[in-house]
C-alpha cells in the first residue's frame, strides 16, 4: 500500500498531533508513529493505545468512527510494541488488535477504520469463559457516519483525526436463534 506523502494542512495536523501527544508521553508511556521510507514504523511502550491511534490516523490520512461511545480506547491496556512494515492496515492492527473489535477499509488515500467496543481484559484462569461481545451498530449507521461533509473524499487528516461516535442500538428480534 503506498501512502502519499504529507504537505500542507495534513502535514501541519500531523505536527500538531505529534506535539499535542508529547507531554503526554512522559506520563503515559512512550510510543511514537511516523514514515520511513515507505514503510510504517510504531515504537510504543505503555503507550495509550487513544493516543497512538490519533497518531495514526492524522499521519495517515485515516479517519474513525467509533461505535462504542466517545473514547472506547481509554480503558484499553496499554500498547507496548515495535513494529515495522508497508501495509496501513496492518498498523492499525497492530494499534486496535487484541483489544478492540474493529474493521478497516483502505484505500490509496488512507483507511476508515471502525472500531466496534473493547474486548474484555483475559481473565487470569486456567480455562477462558465466554463472555457476551459488544452489540455491532447497524450498517445504516455506520453508513451515515461516513457521509459526514468531507468524508465521501475521504476528508482531511485535519479533519479525521477524531473519531465520530456512532449510536448503539438493540439487536433485531431474531437475529440470534434461541437454542
Amino acid at each position: 500500500m503506498r501512502a502519499r506523502p504529507l504537505s500542507g494542512p495534513a502535514l501541519l495536523a500531523a505536527l500538531a498531533a505529534t506535539l499535542a501527544a508529547g507531554p503526554a508521553a512522559a506520563a503515559d508511556g512512550h510510543w511514537r508513529v511516523f514514515r520511513e521510507r515507505a514503510e510504517w514504523v510504531i515504537e510504543a511502550h505503555a503507550g495509550p493505545r487513544d493516543a497512538v491511534a490519533r497518531q495514526l490516523a492524522a499521519l495517515s490520512g485515516s479517519t474513525w468512527a467509533l461505535a462504542a461511545g466517545p473514547a472506547p480506547l481509554a480503558g484499553a491496556r496499554p500498547l507496548t510494541r515495535r513494529w515495522r512494515g508497508r501495509d496501513l492496515a496492518d498498523a492499525w492492527g497492530v494499534v486496535l488488535g487484541g483489544v478492540a473489535d474493529h474493521a478497516v477499509q483502505c484505500r490509496p488515500q488512507g483507511c476508515r477504520v471502525w472500531v466496534l467496543g473493547l474486548r474484555p481484559a483475559p481473565q487470569p484462569s486456567a480455562v477462558a469463559s465466554p463472555s457476551p461481545s459488544a452489540p455491532v451498530p447497524p450498517v445504516a449507521a455506520v453508513r451515515a457516519a461516513w457521509q459526514a461533509p468531507g468524508a465521501e473524499h475521504g476528508g482531511t487528516a485535519a479533519s479525521t483525526a477524531e473519531p465520530v461516535a456512532l449510536p448503539l442500538t438493540e439487536d433485531p428480534p431474531g437475529l440470534f436463534p434461541s437454542q
